[in-house]
């Protein structure tokens, strides 16, 4: 009875290890993006930056689910489940890219970001339209065509593209200077 007692109480012990890892992992996941009215970046709270690190952004995001190295020395660091990647240059994290309608484009997760975006005042979906960013009145957007739209002020240091698939918004990518 006793052995069986004793391993009763590993098993538990080992489910609520298992439980409390995945609740933490999970908790990890959630992720709010936001490019404001001062074509600022922000991730979880955390402006992003030209010196911001891989590290920097971990420690908000949780790590990724996989990175790859790509011919030209840039990591990506993707998020497969919660639909978005970034990339790491010389040390230094130079973009980041959320998936919503995926164009079959390999450097994108395939999943549809599950967290919350916000450019300038609108949240955006997987619903959302090109007339929807073109009409965004906090962060100025030009879009000469159907298929994409981007951020307008050339000084920034953060600049956003829009592409979109089927007159649905596709990917959204932030290059970092």
């Amino acid at each position: 009875m006793k052995r069986y007692m004793n391993r009763l109480i590993k098993t538990a012990l080992c489910l609520l290890t298992i439980v409390g890892y995945s609740t933490m992992v999970s908790a990890q996941t959630d992720v709010t993006i936001e490019y404001n009215a001062q074509s600022q970046l922000v991730v979880n709270a955390v402006t992003v930056t030209n010196a911001t690190t891989a590290s920097d952004l971990t420690a908000v995001v949780g790590e990724a689910s996989r990175t790859e190295v790509s011919s030209n020395g840039e990591t990506g660091y993707f998020y497969d489940a919660v639909g978005f990647m970034f990339i790491v240059k010389d040390g230094k994290v130079s973009g980041l890219g959320i998936n919503f309608n995926w164009d079959g484009d390999v450097k994108f997760p395939k999943t549809s970001y599950t967290g919350s975006l916000l450019l300038g005042e609108l949240s955006i979906t997987k619903e959302t339209t090109h007339a929807e960013i073109a009409g965004i009145q906090h962060v100025s957007f030009a879009c000469p065509i159907p298929l994409m739209c981007a951020s307008t002020d050339k000084t920034a240091a953060v600049k956003c593209m829009v592409s979109f698939l089927e007159g649905k918004i596709s990917q959204v990518v932030y290059l970092i200077s």
